[in-house]
């Protein structure tokens, strides 16, 4: 295991701090030949006394496609200042009519989104980095500093958690559960089945501009 070795802490910042080594991973040979370029990592952890033990076999870069059209978040919601805006974006709008308010509004929330939400993965790992740091020495005179960052951690993936699970659709997802995997994969695999890469006419030609569809 790469980088911290202990994956169990008990009453950091105290004369009775204890961290041990409980949690492994394990794997044969044949398997490492399979996946000679794997790698374990001991994260870091907000609310459980256990760090996770991060499996990385092959990895892979994602594309990411981007989307013109507003959507609205759900994830926007776990921010505190967020209903404070949106109510202040309202009323400035007011002698506008219903249409150019919604207009008004959207484009407030893609520019507060740009903003405050844009970077959430580049947080999420900042703060992972700096929980990382500051572990080594957890004492009575950081320990509101790192429990601070904890807290601050806890927000940021309850967000990236809301993000995938609105992208996913996964109904059985229960709420307080943190995103993995397997819910990235079902938010690409959704993306897929529902973008439409050709139509037929009726004589079931295959269409390829816009005047052929008419």
């Amino acid at each position: 295991m790469e980088g911290y070795q202990f994956t169990w802490f008990k009453s950091l910042g105290t004369d009775r701090a204890i961290e041990v080594k409980l949690d492994r991973a394990l794997s044969t040979e044949a398997w490492c030949q399979i996946f000679p370029n794997a790698r374990l990592e001991c994260l870091t952890a907000t609310s459980s006394d256990h760090y996770p033990l991060w499996l990385s076999c092959d990895p892979s870069n994602s594309i990411s496609i981007s989307n013109k059209h507003f959507k609205f978040e759900n994830a926007w919601l776990v921010e505190p200042e967020f209903e404070s805006f949106v109510r202040q974006c309202w009323q400035l709008s007011s002698t506008q009519g219903i249409v150019n308010k919604l207009e008004l509004c959207a484009s407030d929330m893609i520019s507060w989104s740009k903003k405050h939400f844009q970077n959430l993965r580049k947080d999420i790992d900042k703060y992972h980095k700096k929980l990382e740091q500051v572990r080594d020495h957890v004492d009575n005179s950081n320990l509101n500093y790192y429990n601070a960052l904890k807290r601050r951690l806890s927000s940021l993936l309850r967000q990236d958690g809301v993000f995938w699970k609105q992208r996913a659709k996964t109904f059985w997802y229960k709420n307080g559960d943190l995103n993995t995997k397997f819910f990235h994969a079902a938010a690409t695999a959704r993306k897929k089945v529902n973008r439409i890469t050709r139509l037929y006419d009726a004589n079931g030609i295959e269409c390829r501009s816009q005047e052929e569809t008419e």
